[in-house]
């Protein structure tokens, strides 16, 4: 059976199975009647449930949804680190964290595919900004977080960077999300921190003062 990805479910149908048995014996002068005795056996199967979720709250608008299911880019988790607050020289850098989990009572975990960002806005100019990015136990996603010694870096290194619309190495490209022991319970979160700035003290050329980069990530997620 091939297996899910994304909001993809595990389903049978219900089989039946049609046992027939017929006995004749005859012997010369003699006749047994045959008698025949159907069974019948169905197999009811359910679907298990399987749901990856994710969280940005703490980047967008005051009371906003915190875990949630984003299945399509209409309705995608939006974090918005803003150019207005990354100048030349790095001083000053945008943090944003996404969260991943299973969602409460998945019985099944889950290999999610770190994607690459794609920008939607015009212009051109999210691989102009620096982005490092990292994988953590904790919902915190600031400065701080990128000295923490458990942190794995995926995208640049304590002290280089990468581009916004970089892809993590292969090696480092699927993190793995597990369900809860129990079926009532999410599993435990997983999240990313995102850092974007400008280190160096000279804007790169081609970045619009004041522009707005708009770059989507599509995460891509397969049962496990």
């Amino acid at each position: 059976m091939k297996k899910p990805t994304r909001r993809g479910k595990i389903a049978a149908i219900a089989a039946a199975v049609v046992l027939g048995a017929v006995a004749v014996q005859t012997t010369p002068g003699e006749t047994i009647a045959g008698f025949v005795d159907d069974t019948f056996a169905t197999g009811t199967f359910f679907s298990s449930k399987w749901n990856v979720q994710g969280n940005a709250t703490a980047d967008i608008e005051p009371g906003a949804a915190g875990w949630s299911d984003h299945p399509t880019s209409a309705n995608a988790a939006i974090f918005r680190p803003t150019l207005g607050t990354i100048i030349p020289g790095g001083e000053i850098r945008s943090y944003s964290r996404f969260g991943l989990r299973m969602a409460p009572g998945a019985t099944l975990g889950a290999n999610v595919t770190i994607p690459v960002g794609v920008e939607v806005s015009s212009g051109n100019q999210a691989n102009l900004i620096s982005m490092r990015l990292i994988r953590t136990t904790s919902p915190t996603c600031d400065s701080s977080t990128f000295s923490d010694v458990n942190a794995v870096f995926l995208i640049g290194t304590a002290s280089t960077y990468g581009k916004m619309l970089d892809q993590p190495g292969t090696a480092l490209r699927k993190l793995t999300l597990n369900p809860n022991a129990t079926t009532s319970n999410p599993g435990i979160p997983v999240y990313l921190c995102y850092e974007f700035s400008l280190p160096n003290a000279t804007p790169p050329a081609g970045l619009t003062n004041g522009a707005v980069v708009t770059v989507q990530w599509t995460f891509t997620a397969e049962s496990v």
